[in-house]
């Protein structure tokens, strides 16, 4: 019970940073989600120590673990929308498919670097 609460409290925080990030966003006008501003705000915090990491890793994990989830509904929708694989729709997932090997490989590569400097310092 007692890790269901932390998890719960946990996610809550995390809301938190995006309805932050959010708010900025609408206040200051900034052609940027409000959702990366709140991602950068975290991340910032997280970086300088501010924010220690134990407070969001439970919450961040369960997120994590059911974010798979979020992707079938898409994987359903391409089936009814047939024309997404003829001609562009094909040039569209291999697209889809490459920014993401590519997103995936810059954000290890960079943490990979991050990691090592730390053991560095």
């Amino acid at each position: 019970m007692r890790l269901i609460m932390k998890v719960i409290l946990q996610v809550a925080g995390l809301y938190i940073f995006y309805y932050i990030g959010s708010t900025i966003q609408e206040w200051l006008g900034l052609p940027v989600p409000g959702s990366i501003l709140g991602l950068l705000l975290l991340l910032t915090l997280l970086m300088t120590g501010a924010l220690p990491v134990a407070w969001i890793d439970h919450g961040a994990g369960f997120m994590l673990a059911y974010l798979p989830l979020f992707f079938v509904p898409v994987t359903v929708g391409i089936i009814e929308y047939p024309i997404l694989l003829s001609g562009t729709g094909i040039l569209m997932i291999l697209m889809t498919i490459t920014g993401t090997w590519l997103t995936m490989f810059v954000a290890g590569f960079t943490s990979e670097k991050l990691s090592k400097q730390k053991e560095e310092v």
